[in-house]
């Protein structure tokens, strides 16, 4: 079905296409001369170089000194009038000899409006560090997923995808690590006013705009759970006029690249004689490494490329319907979504389906009602665990079917755990099922002038199912019925905000602005979840529906969380002149998660700013539109920690007494009452500018943020009977620069090239651990260091032959991994083990490229990681560790050692020693451009001529190209586990933007 609407769209466009060529060839109309004056808005004089163009054509000319401009053109030609700073006009000669214009200033940078949490300001007007994206930088990247499209784009927001999967999920970090938890320390995502736990049910096409709060005054409103940053997200609403029905398509297909370089069918034999004697077998006869099939296959020059066989060209298509538009004072707009995702290898694919509602209504110029509701369903399959890995692992060597024609389920006689890659889609079942919904109730009340009421009421409500099934002819079964397994875990969320907000505005004198906003907010949310396994099943024909037809119970359990967040707060905002800001904000927080007695905290926060470009003495020049200089601090709680892990907890324990097992209670945790919050306090100086008429503008922004108090599980000793206790017990330093900085390099009317340019820096450093000033080993914590370190052996190269004698005194053989003897006793031991490397970036950037010419767009982005080292899982499970046995597993090709080839690069097969692991530790910087577009908007006379508003039709490529040094899949996902890994993938799409 989904192929046949593909063809059916893929034929309209052709007619579309089509049809506009011939009716837009028409010939003009007999020329005549025009001339005038532009004149600016601002100033009222003449403005030179202002291009005047006729529209459809590179006819042209630019006003001179004085904002003169003269030339020939059709009577019935459209004039287009352009210049950096000021909005295009369109003007109809209309067989005039003269027209002259006045072109207003494009205020819409300063002018934009913010959301900052509870209410909006103008651009202008901030006082903290927020950045923002709009609906056009979102419907350029065209993403699947909403982090996606934020993904490079915001500068000291880092994102990192944590799969290759569809629906794969992200990890973000607004300003560095802020716990010592490194799985720790998301922000607060806001999506029309309500709190959700991500945002990757919402469908990137509903998203009116994006604004990301970073540092702490910014922050204060939300207190607690605005810590690690807030991510608020505006979906689209009705405005006043008439109905405008908009339809957004695109379709494609997403592709693997990047193959990391393995062994082919004859470097794998070469390089399993070479294993043969790193085990030291030197010569072993080819038949006793490999099967007669094999052995066949190899002297036929018969190869199986695994990976090459499991890919797929996976389809990828959007379909966005919305309605909106105002009547009778009721302001509507309706949306509904559909999302289809396949993966490159077969069982993987993600569908999700949306429908968004926004209704407000002022009942009187007194009383004002509104709802928003936002629902998804997400059907997610993840396919196989092995099939991936399993492919990376088997040997060339082997057969995919069998002598009958059938597949082979094990596809070399030697491996009895391998198993053929292609039967797990048949046989593997891994099904995520989510519906959720969240919504927005609230009424407005405006008593007086400057004084507003609102209350609101935003459920948040989500079911959510994961079932699997492993299949008799999976890996993980291998044959045998008593393996068979299914597991069903089901779980149930229930959240709600209500909040009440009375603000107070007034203007005193002119000069005078203040607006003051008291709140208070209550959150609570209540999950349970039930998990059942159970395995040894005769038959594969139920999956994981019937778990009654398995005999074999494994688990059964169930669990059960409540907690709650009690907030007052006030925000007073006061201008002076328009020119001299201040915000003030007081948030006093209870969390029902922290000790009795320490659950309440009061966190302020304060900003100033200058706007310096308004003043006098800054009235005659033309150099700088505008300038702005802030400062702010702000203290911000986090209470980042299970509920209940203040209290002592009871589990289960079992012992043997009289030949029968007994089962009794034991206590699992310790009770600690001192549990507190964390505390955040940041220092941030940013400066907002614009020069030449905002033809370069932008921001910069130097931050300074300690954590203190941060929550931990502190190691205890063993003979405490408990493993750990959660503690406020060190604390965290980050800082930073963040660089935004935009440009306008070429605007002529006809073709215009803009630059967005962003980068950001963070330096992590841990300052406390535990209280003591010592560093705490076992859990990789370093005072001084970052929170995301890798320490292990230092990397030394390889032994080589002659250096035997050396290499035997530490116990070790040429070929092996050498590491280093930091404290050259001539031992290795733990204190040879060092930091080497550190996962968190040194920095972060982006850049989007923006050129149009006539109806013709395109956009080019590209964003970078640099200077990140981590455990690499490919090198961990693919740089062929033979466990002392002749080649078993292919691998990555790499340059190995040998006696007659002393490579100092990687060690010799099957005898790689005890240090080996540490060739996992790669660096993973890499640039990859995220997305190239090119579009065309069919002009306003064709569009007249359907009924249409606007129809634009682009092409795009996502992710097309990735540049690294890395050899593994995907140097962003390169820590995750390979086991459920996937290929990296680009995508080709065509869609089409209708608007009625």
């Amino acid at each position: 079905m989904k192929h046949l609407f593909t063809m059916k769209m893929g034929k309209f466009l052709i007619y579309v296409m089509f049809l506009q060529c011939l009716l837009i060839g028409g010939a003009f109309a007999q020329d005549m001369s025009v001339s005038g004056r532009i004149l600016a808005e601002d100033t009222n004089e003449g403005l030179p170089g202002v291009s005047v163009m006729i529209e459809g054509t590179t006819i042209g000319t630019v006003t001179d000194v004085n904002g003169y401009y003269k030339l020939n053109a059709p009577s019935n030609a459209m004039l287009v009038f352009s210049y950096v700073g000021y909005l295009t006009e369109k003007v109809k000669v209309d067989s005039r000899s003269t027209i002259d214009i006045t072109l207003l200033a494009d205020l819409t940078a300063l002018d934009e409006v913010v959301v900052i949490g509870y209410g909006e300001v103008n651009k202008r007007d901030l006082t903290g560090a927020i950045n923002s994206l709009n609906t056009d930088k979102i419907r350029e990247a065209n993403k699947v997923n909403s982090f996606q499209a934020i993904q490079g784009q915001v500068p000291g927001v880092d994102i990192k995808s944590l799969g290759n999967k569809p629906g794969s999920g992200f990890q973000v970090r607004v300003r560095g690590f802020n716990s010592l938890d490194r799985n720790g320390g998301n922000p607060l995502y806001v999506v029309d006013g309500i709190f959700v736990g991500d945002i990757s049910s919402v469908n990137p096409a509903d998203i009116e705009k994006i604004d990301i709060l970073k540092d702490a005054s910014a922050t204060a409103v939300y207190g607690s759970r605005g810590a690690n940053g807030v991510v608020i997200i505006s979906t689209k609403r009705g405005e006043k006029g008439k109905t405008s029905i908009q339809y957004d398509n695109y379709f494609g297909f997403r592709e693997a690249y990047n193959f990391p370089d393995l062994f082919n069918g004859e470097e794998f034999v070469q390089f399993a004689q070479d294993a043969a004697e790193g085990i030291g077998n030197p010569g072993l006869p080819l038949d006793q490494i490999f099967g007669a099939d094999e052995l066949e296959n190899i002297n036929n020059g018969r190869y199986v490329d695994w990976v090459d066989l499991i890919q797929q060209k996976g389809f990828q298509t959007n379909h966005t319907l919305s309605v909106s538009g105002s009547s009778d004072g009721l302001l509507y707009s309706i949306g509904g979504a559909v999302t289809f995702d396949e993966g490159t290898f077969p069982g993987e694919d993600y569908t999700r389906y949306n429908l968004r509602t926004s209704l407000s209504k002022e009942l009187s110029s007194v009383v004002e009602v509104g709802l928003t509701g936002y629902a998804s369903y997400e059907l997610r399959n993840e396919g196989s665990r092995e099939g991936f890995r399993s492919a990376v692992r088997l040997r060339p060597t082997g057969n995919v079917f069998d002598q009958n024609g059938d597949l082979q389920f094990f596809p070399t006689v030697n491996e009895g755990q391998i198993t053929n890659p292609l039967f797990e889609e048949n046989n593997v079942t891994r099904e995520t099922r989510r519906l959720k919904y969240f919504g927005n109730i609230f009424i407005k009340i405006k008593p007086l002038e400057g004084v507003q009421f609102t209350t609101t009421f935003t459920p948040d409500v989500e079911f959510g199912r994961y079932g699997e099934y492993r299949g008799l002819f999976s890996k993980a079964v291998i044959g045998r019925p008593s393996r068979r397994r299914a597991i069903y875990d089901s779980q149930n969320r229930l959240a709600f905000t209500w909040d009440n907000i009375l603000d107070l505005e007034k203007t005193i004198n002119e000069d005078h602005h203040i607006k003051a906003s008291l709140i208070s907010s209550i959150w609570s949310q209540r999950f349970d979840r039930s998990d059942l396994q159970v395995r040894n099943f005769a038959t594969d024909a139920f999956s994981f529906y019937n778990l009654n037809a398995g005999s074999d119970i494994r688990e059964r359990s169930t669990r059960f969380e409540k907690e709650t967040l009690t907030a007052f707060v006030a925000r007073v905002n006061y201008t002076l002149k328009d020119k001299y800001l201040f915000t003030v904000t007081g948030r006093y927080d209870a969390s029902s998660k922290l000790a009795e007695g320490n659950q309440w905290e009061f966190f302020p926060s304060a900003a100033v700013a200058w706007r310096i470009g308004d003043e006098d003495f800054l009235a005659d020049q033309n150099v700088i539109s505008d300038l702005k200089l802030r400062l702010s601090y702000g203290e911000a709680g986090n209470n980042s920690v299970a509920p209940y892990s203040s209290q002592s907890l009871i589990g289960n324990s079992f012992y043997v007494f009289g030949g029968d097992v007994v089962t009794t209670a034991n206590v699992t945790s310790l009770v600690n009452p001192d549990l507190t919050w964390e505390i955040t306090k940041e220092v941030n100086v940013g400066l907002d500018y614009a020069f030449f008429n905002n033809r370069i503008f932008g921001s910069l922004d130097i931050y300074n943020r300690k954590s203190e108090g941060l929550i931990f599980a502190r190691q205890l000793p063993n003979v405490s009977g408990f493993g750990s206790i959660i503690e406020n017990v060190g604390s965290v330093r980050n800082k930073g620069v963040e660089v935004n900085l935009n440009s306008i390099i070429v605007d002529n009317g006809t073709l215009k090239w803009s630059t967005s340019l962003n980068f950001a820096t963070n330096t992590n450093e841990i300052l406390e651990i535990n209280g003591n000033g010592q560093d705490d080993v076992g859990s990789r914590l370093f005072i001084g260091e970052p929170v995301n370190i890798e320490y292990d052996y230092v990397w030394d190269g390889i032994w080589q032959t002659d250096e035997s004698d050396e290499a035997e005194s530490f116990g070790q053989l040429p070929g092996q991994v050498r590491v280093r003897d930091l404290d050259n006793n001539g031992v290795i031991n733990d204190q040879d083990r060092a930091i080497i490397g550190n996962n968190l970036p040194d920095w972060t950037g982006g850049l989007t490229n923006t050129l149009s010419y006539k109806d013709f767009d395109f956009t080019i982005f590209a964003y970078t990681r640099q200077g990140s080292t981590v455990s690499s899982y490919f090198h961990r499970s693919h740089a062929w560790d033979q466990d002392n046995r002749p080649a078993r597993f292919n691998g990555l090709r790499t340059n190995y050692w040998t006696p007659t080839n002393p490579s100092n690069e990687f060690y010799q097969p099957g005898n790689g020693g005890p240090y080996r692991s540490v060739v996992r530790y790669q660096d993973v910087s890499f640039v990859r451009v995220g997305y190239i577009t090119l579009g065309y908007n069919f002009p306003t006379e064709f569009l007249q001529k359907f009924g249409l508003n606007s129809f634009r039709f682009y092409l795009t490529a996502q992710n097309p190209f990735t540049f690294t040094d890395y050899e593994g899949w995907d140097p962003e996902t390169a820590e995750q586990n390979t086991w459920g890994s996937a290929f990296l993938s680009r995508t080709f799409l065509a869609g089409i933007n209708v608007k009625f």
